[in-house]
């Protein structure tokens, strides 16, 4: 099926529509504690220290300065495009349009619609994911793909991470076909090179850093507070040295979202902030990181926050207070959303979906038993490489985020839901013959 055509261009309206869905039964977009923070940096195009400012940018960009509508359809649609585009390289002639639209409809009670809907840059994790599956498999549109892995990877700074470990991941598994591959593992590299260039040159615009994310060690401090080895170091250090930290040396043991951000509960604050005592700050986490017994807290606790993150996976959307600054920047730069934005049902209720969740995780189950019953009752691997992409990615992930930021439902739910269609496709496909996952495809998308 052509893109041109006209029953293609329906299914790809219906399947955003679809995906869509979670922000009109809403009222508005949803909003999550942050929203407000990219959505500041874009439309003053102001450089954030805690976060690179190119999601803002997408939202001022995409929003048309009309209204945030805009940015949340073009994510569900890019979303959906690329979905149905897997499903279509994957499956060749099998491949109908209803079956991403019915996919589509399944994923509604999954975590991956409110995903697309939230003006968060988590909407672009499985964009860079799907992006990324697509270089390989499909390669009548690398371009395309190759542009969508470099927005895609500006966006959060987990993802060039995420980026990274993916290139790495394929790397292995090329190995013999390394040769004939080496063009698009000169891609993907250019990718990183630029997506890193991009990302140091806007910072050190503002703040004369010439680093990926000026707030790196801020957030690493937040983690090793956390995981008590930032405690067990200064414990040690003020019995020679004389630490800010060492009149709070018992309080120090506090989850990242406390300790980074309540000014009235965290030491951090109460010794004056991050910014006024960054050298020693900087010096403090550097020597936790170097001491042993301290780093092997670290570890030890890290390894364990990875393994609650890969099951920490639901939808949760909290009430936002009418307080929130992001009411204030939509008044300010989209006053045709603020009727909408200030009544939408986010803003009157907590939405703990527990329902939705449960059978979101029995989905999740059955499709990796499904996955795993498949690949041991068929010999066939041309699934391999997929299968392998889509794990990766949802073990990376929980490694990256229970590392440096914090056990955090949201972050896995953004990647978790692509087990799904990843079942989906291993089961229609095993009982076919196809060529290698890497190579040309037919048809346009």
């Amino acid at each position: 099926m052509a893109f041109s055509s006209s029953k293609y261009k329906l299914t790809l309206f219906l399947g955003s529509l679809i995906w869509l869905l979670p922000s009109l039964l809403n009222g508005y977009p949803i909003i999550q504690d942050d929203s407000h923070a990219y959505l500041y940096s874009g439309m003053a195009l102001s450089v954030p220290f805690d976060r690179p400012v190119f999601y803002g940018i997408y939202l001022l960009l995409s929003s048309l300065h009309l209204s945030l509508w805009f940015s949340v359809a073009v994510q569900c649609f890019l979303t959906f495009c690329l979905l149905d585009r897997w499903i279509k390289v994957m499956l060749k002639d099998n491949y109908r349009n209803y079956q991403s639209l019915i996919l589509s409809i399944l994923l509604l009670i999954t975590p991956a619609t409110i995903n697309a809907n939230q003006l968060m840059p988590d909407a672009f994790t499985p964009i860079l994911i799907l992006s990324f599956l697509l270089f390989w498999l499909d390669d009548e549109h690398p371009k395309k793909y190759f542009w969508l892995i470099l927005l895609s990877g500006l966006m959060h700074n987990s993802h060039w991470l995420l980026l990274v470990g993916l290139i790495i991941i394929s790397l292995l598994f090329y190995a013999k076909y390394f040769r004939s591959q080496i063009v698009k593992f000169k891609k993907l590299g250019i990718a990183v090179f630029s997506i890193l260039l991009i990302l140091f040159a806007s910072n050190f615009t503002k703040f004369k850093s010439f680093s990926p994310s000026p707030a790196s060690t801020f957030f690493l401090l937040g983690r090793l507070a956390e995981s008590g080895a930032l405690s067990n170091y200064v414990q040690k250090s003020c019995e020679k040295e004389d630490l800010k930290f060492c009149n709070y040396k018992d309080s120090l043991n506090l989850l990242v979202t406390y300790f980074l951000w309540d000014t009235s509960l965290s030491p951090l604050y109460k010794i004056g902030g991050y910014q006024q005592n960054k050298a020693e700050l900087d010096a403090v986490v550097m020597q936790t990181l170097t001491d042993k017994s301290s780093l092997l807290i670290f570890i030890q606790n890290s390894i364990h926050q990875s393994y609650k993150q890969v099951l920490f996976n639901r939808s949760l959307l909290y009430k936002i207070e009418s307080d929130n600054r992001i009411y204030r920047w939509i008044e300010k730069w989209f006053p045709l959303d603020n009727y909408l934005s200030k009544n939408s049902k986010q803003t009157k209720n907590n939405y703990r979906f527990a329902l939705q969740n449960f059978i979101n995780n029995s989905l999740l189950a059955l499709s990796i038993s499904l996955i795993i019953v498949v690949l041991i009752r068929s010999k066939k691997t041309t699934s391999a490489f997929m299968i392998s992409i889509i794990l990766a990615t949802i073990v990376l992930n929980a490694i990256l985020i229970g590392t440096l930021a914090g056990l955090d439902s949201r972050l896995q739910a953004r990647v978790a839901w692509l087990i799904i269609p990843l079942a989906f496709l291993v089961i229609l496909k095993s009982n076919k013959t196809h060529s290698p996952d890497f190579g040309g495809t037919s048809g346009g998308l």
